[in-house]
């Protein structure tokens, strides 16, 4: 019996670590996820300094509906009352191709306002490694002669044409002029123009960067600063693309320090829901069975599930029968008939030296028991606990035997 008490006392430690670090494990990930640093930044799921948490939920203070898109853009709502903001941009996105530029303009034709806002930065950033283009070989031929024209394969088609830049695609470019005075003078005062109504004070940037946009292209300057604009606008069917080279004014930093609430107001415009975008920071939904859990809130059946399991995994390790006495042998299971499964019964049921005593208890109870001074009934009456079942049963089978002789002889002597 001391070593199913050790074992159970073991399996109690056990769960209990397991308990304790599965809490632990959940608490620590509950505080990453609230402070949302797991996050990209400027997303509205990122609760510090560098996210747009406290701009997504201030916004339905005044009346404004915020939504957050993890799909592709081509999958947002469209219409004239919502403001999509893409924060967080790559400073580089003017200089590159992306996939979902026709998205884009779709969605502000369709007369959606479009803000997308980059990413602060003093200098222009280097591009990636592994996007940087290798530089052409020398086409300079021997001789001064002329290289024959390069000919495609047969059977392959030939290449198509590279896409244009996204900058010139929407005529506009993103520039870092040098600023002598560095942090500085990004910090410098701005000058809002007419069509950036509402805004008295200097707004909080904390970039280099200025916009360039191309005569005739139909960009609009909102706000500038000694170097160039800074909040850009262009009309796109009945709708409207707005460019910001800094985010930092929508951060949860300045919306804490250096709010401006005309700011964002003059950004969303006339519209009552601003959906937040995700998916372009790499936060998309990945399609799955915890997607569907959480779309119809089946956390309780999964529970549940969960407690079901851990329930047959405890049966098939304890099985729910009382347990067996040191050096008690159990028979094999098999295909056994009714009188083996009672003894197995009682094997299982009745200890071994309590079972000669049930036995003559229930016998007396069906055989409606023996006269008064009897010598079978006078050898149960003497059985004694410490004998061994073996003997006794032999001794009851004797007496037994000898009292059928003596009422058959007693019969037989009555008839003659």
């Amino acid at each position: 019996m001391r070593s199913v008490s050790t074992v159970r006392v073991s399996w109690a430690l056990l769960v209990g670590c397991v308990a304790m670090f599965v809490i632990g494990l959940g608490r620590v990930l509950s505080l990453r996820l609230e402070a949302g640093d797991v996050y990209p930044q400027y997303s509205s799921l990122r609760a510090d300094p560098m996210g747009t948490k406290v701009l997504f939920e201030a916004l339905p203070l005044a009346g404004i509906s915020t939504a957050r898109l993890y799909r592709p853009l081509r999958e947002a709502a469209h219409g004239p009352d919502i403001a999509c903001f893409r924060l967080g941009a790559d400073p580089l996105l003017l200089e590159g191709t992306i996939h979902d530029a026709e998205e884009l303009e779709g969605l502000a034709a369709s007369g959606a306002r479009v803000i997308v806002a980059f990413s602060p930065s003093l200098r222009r950033p280097q591009a990636p490694f592994m996007a940087r283009r290798p530089q052409a070989p020398s086409a300079t031929p021997p001789h001064g002669k002329a290289p024959p024209p390069a000919t495609p394969p047969r059977g392959k088609a030939p290449p198509a044409p590279s896409r244009p830049s996204l900058g010139k695609r929407w005529g506009i470019e993103l520039a870092w002029p040098r600023l002598d005075k560095g942090i500085a003078a990004a910090r410098e005062s701005g000058t809002p123009t007419a069509d950036l109504p509402g805004i008295t004070e200097d707004l909080p940037l904390r970039t280099a960067a200025r916009f360039n946009p191309r005569e005739g292209t139909g960009w609009r300057t909102l706000y500038t600063r000694s170097a160039g604009a800074v909040v850009v606008e262009r009309r796109i069917g009945r709708g409207s693309l707005v460019l910001c080279a800094d985010a930092y004014a929508l951060s949860n930093e300045a919306m804490g320090f250096e709010r401006r609430p005309a700011y964002v107001a003059a950004l969303i415009g006339p519209a009552r829901r601003a959906v937040f975008d995700e998916a372009s920071l790499g936060v998309v939904e990945q399609p799955g069975v915890m997607t569907l859990v959480r779309r119809y809130r089946l956390h309780g059946v999964l529970a549940t599930l969960l407690v079901i399991g851990v329930l047959f995994a405890w049966l098939a390790r304890r099985p729910l029968l009382p347990d067996r006495a040191e050096g008690q042998t159990v028979p094999s299971t098999g295909s056994r008939d009714q009188g083996e499964a009672l003894v197995d019964l009682l094997r299982r049921s009745v200890p071994e030296r309590q079972l000669l005593g049930v036995c003559v208890a229930e016998w007396r109870k069906t055989s409606g028991g023996l006269p008064s001074g009897d010598s079978v009934t006078a050898l149960l009456d003497e059985i004694c606990a410490g004998e061994p079942p073996e003997a006794t049963y032999r001794r009851i089978a004797h007496a037994l035997e000898r009292a059928r002789r003596s009422r058959t002889a007693m019969a037989d002597g009555g008839e003659a």
